[in-house]
Parts: structure tokens; sequence; C-alpha cells
């Protein structure tokens, strides 16, 4: 079985191979995608139009540790044996941050997953609701405010003004909402109507709602892949992004530098890419952007390309180079 670190870098890699060809007409020539040397440096064959056949590197680098929670990890490992087994083709579940994995492989939540993924065309990417249940309580009669936590705390403000009273409302079982706004609007609706029905102070109400995971097929795997972390993961935490990300981008020149010298002066040189991978609730989210913009710019001199990868989503952070053959 691979590692955590090791689907990590299939999973990202995979990723961005379809991003460039979706972008640059690139096509990864290659079956399965394996990482070749750390810090997970993928060698890959990309080939084009008008005869374009060249070499790239792609340094992948999570900047969150995919090995830090055990339990995480022996779920992780029973969730993809249960997928394997109820024949879901290769893809990637992305399991938001803060979510916690059931220790039960039987879960009907692999079985949603299973049923979504077979929905899904070649490179499609789609989302799976489980539902949840929130709980709204009246703590007071002045104003009109609402006090959100979880999957909503960005949408308090929202509430102004629509609720009678003060509420507090538990919206920790959400972990990432659903790509369409519309779906949010719905449930801030009924969040409304339900939080205005509770008239005495003390009292509290439950609200349905749904939880949304985003799950994709990608080219290049060969069998489903969960990517999650400990659910103790702040992706906020700046500091923690900011660590992984230099280190990774030390490990990363140390690997071009050492592909360099073993490159015979006849070969030509290869597009160097670095790839980050995090767990965010969206790409919008992703906080990688702001840790490069206090980095010395001569770090990035050798490379092509610097992307972010999450949510299912590729972000260009950096790059082409001029003169790169992306640019062709």
């Amino acid at each position: 079985m691979a590692s955590p670190k090791t689907d990590v870098v299939k999973a990202g890699t995979a990723l961005l191979g379809q991003w460039l060809y979706d972008k640059f007409d690139l096509e990864v020539e290659t079956g399965t995608i394996e990482p070749t040397s750390e810090p997970g440096v993928v060698q890959l064959r990309l080939v084009g139009a008008k005869g374009l056949n060249v070499d790239a590197s792609v340094a992948v680098i999570p900047v969150y540790d995919p090995e830090a929670d055990p339990p995480t990890l022996q779920r992780k490992a029973a969730w993809e044996e249960r997928l394997v087994e109820l024949g879901v083709p290769p893809c990637v579940i992305w399991v938001p941050p803060l979510a916690t994995l059931p220790d039960d492989a039987g879960d009907q939540r692999v079985g949603a997953i299973a049923e979504t993924v077979a929905g899904l065309g070649e490179s499609e990417r789609g989302e799976v609701a489980f539902p949840v249940v929130l709980r709204v309580v009246r703590d007071g009669d002045e104003g009109s405010y609402l006090n959100a936590l979880g999957g909503l705390s960005q949408h308090w403000a929202r509430f102004t003004n629509q609720v009678m009273g003060q509420y507090r409302l538990d919206a920790t079982p959400i972990h990432r909402l659903p790509d369409d706004a519309e779906e949010t609007t719905k449930l801030v609706d009924l969040i409304e109507l339900i939080a205005n029905g509770v008239r005495e102070v003390g009292k509290s109400a439950n609200i349905p709602a749904q939880d949304t995971w985003a799950v994709q097929r990608v080219p290049g795997l060969n069998s489903p892949l969960i990517l999650a972390a400990s659910p103790r993961l702040q992706p906020s935490e700046g500091r923690a992004v900011r660590k992984s990300v230099r280190a990774g981008l030390r490990r990363a020149q140390k690997a071009f530098s050492t592909l360099d010298a073993s490159r015979s002066a006849d070969q030509p040189e290869p597009i160097r890419a670095v790839l980050f991978v995090g767990l965010f609730r969206s790409i919008e989210e992703e906080n990688v952007a702001i840790a490069l913009k206090g980095m010395d710019p001569t770090t990035f001199g050798s490379m092509d390309l610097a992307c972010v990868v999450a949510d299912g989503y590729v972000k260009r952070l950096y790059g082409p180079q001029p003169g790169s053959v992306l640019e062709h």
C-alpha cells in the first residue's frame, strides 16, 4: 500500500496533467503516475501539437502533513479498500478540513461516494452531499444578530436584519459548502425561517442541512484515493503553511539540481514545475499564494511554473517563464 504522501503526489500530478491538457493542449504520456524521488518529484513526458515532445520535472509539495493523524490514516485505508470492493473507478475524494472520517468503512457515506463517482464521466468533478443537523439557539430578544460557528461562519452578516433577536448557530457539522451559491442561499433562508420561529430565550431548534464534499474522476490514477488530514488541521493557520512552502521549495530546488547534474549535455532541459497540494474548503481560501509573496523572487528563477491544487481545482501562482515551451 502506498504511503499517504505518495497518494498526495499521485493525485496532485494527475490533476496537473489534466490542467496542462486543458490550458496548453499538452498530454501526459504515461499510464500511471509514480513519484521517483523526494520530495515527490515526478518525471513526465508531455506531448503536444506540432510535434512538441518535452520532459517535465514536477515537485509536489503538500502544505499539510498527510501522516499526522494515525486514526485518519487507518480510516482512509479502510475506506479506499471498500471503494475498490464496490468497483469505484480511479478518483480523488477531497475530505474537507476539520472533517472526521467515520471509523466504519461500511458507512452510508462510502456508498454515496461510490454512487456519485459512478455518475461522473472521465475527468469530471462532482459533489456528494451528506445529511447533517445544525442547531440554532435564541440568546436574546434585542437587535437582529446571529453568531454563526463552523461552515457558515463567513456568512454571519447575511442574517443581520433578517432575524428577530440574538441567535447562536452551531454549523460545525458543515465542513464545506456546495459550489452552487444558490444552494447556500436556500440554506440561509431556511435558517432564518426556523430561527424566527424560536420565540423564547434559551430555546433551540434543529435545522436539516448537508455537508458537501468534492469528488472527481482523474486520468492517470489506478485506484480511488482519499485525501484527508487530521480533523484538528486549521487551514487558515498561515504559519504552518508558510513553513511547509519554504521547506518544500528548498527540497525541490535541491532535487532539481540533482536531476540537472545527472542529465547529459545532449539532453534538452526539462520543464520544472512546483505543485502545492492543500486541504482547503475551496480554492478561493488557499493561502499558499500569500506565503509566496514574502519569499525571494529569485527562488523561482529556475522554475517554469508554480501551481496550487485544492478542492479539485488547479490555480496558477507563477509562470510560465518567458520563452518556456508552455507559451508555444
